[in-house]
C-alpha cells in the first residue's frame, strides 16, 4: 500500500513473516503536522497504519511516543486477536520514524555550488 510520503522518512520495520511498514513524518513545534506510510499488502497492517495516521495527526510527539500496542488495537475494534501483531508492527514503524525525526539534526544541509572554492 502506498500513501504520500512527507517530511522525515523512517526506517522500514519488518516482522518475522516479511511484512514491512514505514512511516514518513513531519513535526513542527513538537506537533505532528504530516504523516504518510508504505506498508506490505496486508489489509490489517494497512488498516492499522491508516488508523495511526488519523490518531497521530495534530497530536504532540510525546503523546504518540507513549502509545502502546493495546491503544492501537483498541482504536480498531473488530480485528481478530490473531492479527493484533500487525498493530505492534505499525506502531514500531511509527515510533521509529518519530524518534528518528526528533533526533535529526535541525540544521539545513549545506548548499554546494559548482565551481565555488571548497
Amino acid at each position: 500500500m502506498r500513501q504520500e510520503l512527507v517530511g522525515h522518512l523512517g526506517t522500514p520495520v519488518q516482522d518475522s513473516h516479511g511484512r514491512t511498514a514505514r512511516f514518513s513524518i513531519l513535526v513542527e513545534g513538537g506537533t505532528v503536522t504530516g504523516l504518510g506510510f508504505r506498508a506490505s499488502t496486508c489489509i490489517t497492517l494497512v488498516a492499522y497504519c491508516e488508523r495511526l495516521c488519523e490518531i497521530a495527526s495534530g497530536r504532540d510527539a510525546a503523546s504518540i511516543l507513549r502509545m502502546r500496542p493495546a491503544d492501537v488495537v483498541a482504536a480498531l475494534p473488530g480485528v481478530p486477536a490473531a492479527r493484533h501483531d500487525q498493530a505492534v508492527l505499525a506502531l514500531r514503524a511509527l515510533h521509529g520514524a518519530l524518534a528518528d525525526c526528533l533526533s535529526a539534526d535541525p540544521r539545513p544541509a549545506p548548499t554546494i555550488t559548482r565551481g565555488a572554492p571548497p
